[in-house]
């Protein structure tokens, strides 16, 4: 991408990462993962200091894990920028004590906007002490279910990982 995500803003001059933490103040306790060189904030959410720097999402979720103290964490990451509250309230709404609540759009994993129980947070640990990062691998490994999203839904999936398809994105959403 060449910058910091998180900070991208599109029409309505609001960055990323303020439009996911508005859309979810629905949520009792609120964290908002930092790496060491983010400055961060966000009305109502506790700032967490990544722990684990360079170990990509995993090591995030770890440190918001380690400071949680409910029994469901949603997870959403700053680069989909079209998640709403609904689908947010949707998923843990469909948590049933499983370790990880993961939706699958088109076949595909979204384990960065997801629901976590803290029992994840020795998983994560082990793995990363092991060297590994990917999360659908480590997920495999615990009490999971998958969780199909719809059509209608999709779009909440949508993330941004690169410049072309952020530039992409501002075309198709100028008015955001």
């Amino acid at each position: 991408m060449g910058q910091d995500k998180a900070l991208l803003t599109l029409g309505d001059h609001h960055t990323f990462y303020a439009r996911i933490c508005a859309k979810m103040l629905f949520v009792p306790e609120r964290f908002l993962s930092v790496s060491p060189s983010q400055d961060l904030r966000a009305p109502g959410y506790t700032v967490v200091p990544d722990q684990h720097p360079g170990t990509g999402p995993m090591g995030g979720i770890l440190s918001v894990l380690d400071r949680f103290a409910g029994r469901r964490l949603l997870v959403v990451a700053c680069d989909m920028p079209c998640f709403t509250a609904r689908e947010g309230a949707r998923l843990l709404s469909l948590h049933r004590d499983e370790d990880a609540l993961v939706p699958v759009v088109a076949g595909r994993w979204q384990p960065l906007a997801a629901v976590y129980s803290p029992r994840m947070a020795p998983l994560f640990r082990e793995a990363l002490n092991r060297g590994e990062r990917r999360l659908r691998n480590v997920i495999a490994r615990a009490h999971y279910r998958l969780v199909a999203v719809g059509e209608k839904e999709a779009s909440n999936y949508l993330n941004i990982n690169t410049r072309e398809e952020f530039e992409e994105f501002r075309r198709k959403f100028p008015l955001l």
